[in-house]
């Protein structure tokens, strides 16, 4: 089964601008943006099963957000459901990954909607900020997840590339590229080698 994703020229990792289930549909929105803005297929190992609803449930639970530099917020849950194709399962934990932090989805609704295994992931994704979860902790809580290891690595790749990061845009009193530099240094990349490491030990390539 293929998607069809709308992407940024030939970059990689690529600028996905969105996910499709129609080509045809993809191609319009590629016309409309203009070159270098393209559309690629993106391959799904085997069933879609729960993933285009997953996609439109996640849409529109993030509809009206933004991220720090003020570009819809649902581009980053598309990004990081791209970098982990073609498991279809993996890609519906990514789409999700957020839903329940950043909105007032619970763990409870995605549980009823996908099933177990999606719900766990997404619930060992979600930061506890309200009970005064530390970011150690929530890291600790992930590498008890294989499947939340390695959506959260594609969670970070994307929080941690350059090009989200409008330098005209400030964020805590200074540009919001080096903002993302210091949260790169001080925590992404430390949970990153924790994480590639479980992976390691797990036996997961």
């Amino acid at each position: 089964m293929t998607l069809w994703q709308v992407c940024f020229g030939n970059y990689y990792p690529r600028e996905v601008e969105g996910v499709y289930l129609d080509e045809a549909q993809a191609r319009a929105r590629a016309h409309e943006l203009g070159p270098p803005w393209n559309v690629e297929p993106l391959y799904v190992a085997h069933s879609l099963a729960d993933l285009p609803w997953a996609i439109a449930f996640a849409r529109d639970r993030h509809e009206g957000q933004t991220d720090k530099s003020g570009q819809p917020f649902f581009g980053h849950p598309l990004r990081v459901l791209a970098r982990l194709a073609p498991d279809p399962v993996l890609m519906t934990i990514g789409v999700l990954h957020d839903t329940v932090e950043d909105t007032a989805t619970t763990i409870a609704d995605i549980r009823e909607a996908f099933g177990d295994r999606v719900a766990d992931a997404v619930d060992a994704l979600s930061r506890r900020k309200s009970d005064g979860e530390t970011w150690n902790q929530f890291i600790q809580r992930i590498l008890r997840n294989p499947d939340a290891i390695r959506v959260k690595l594609a969670d970070i790749a994307d929080n941690s590339d350059p090009r989200r990061a409008d330098p005209s845009v400030m964020v805590d009193g200074q540009p919001l590229s080096e903002w993302q530099d210091g949260i790169t240094r001080s925590r992404y990349e430390p949970a990153r080698k924790l994480l590639e490491a479980a992976l390691v030990e797990l036996g997961i390539t």
